[in-house]
């Protein structure tokens, strides 16, 4: 199950669990490889974000064309 921000800092009320199970950190950086990195950085739309404690990587780029894909087969499989 994935939620929209991680789970276990002071900042969502939970304590003992801190996994990465949000689709953006608790500094509100979007799991995207360019945002969710150690330093300081620019998003798309000119807002700063970084200032993670890792660099996490790229997740949204690949659920994204998931998703894509999927919705793809769904109506190949309509055409007659």
């Amino acid at each position: 199950m994935w939620a929209l921000t991680d789970s276990g800092s002071s900042l969502s009320g939970c304590t003992g669990e801190t996994t990465n199970w949000g689709l953006i950190s608790n500094l509100d950086n979007a799991y995207d490889g360019k945002c969710v990195v150690t330093g300081a950085s620019v998003d798309a739309f000119g807002f700063p974000c970084g200032g993670e404690t890792a660099n996490y990587g790229d997740f949204t780029d690949a659920v994204s064309g998931a998703n894509l894909n999927v919705v793809k087969s769904l109506i190949v499989q309509q055409l007659p």
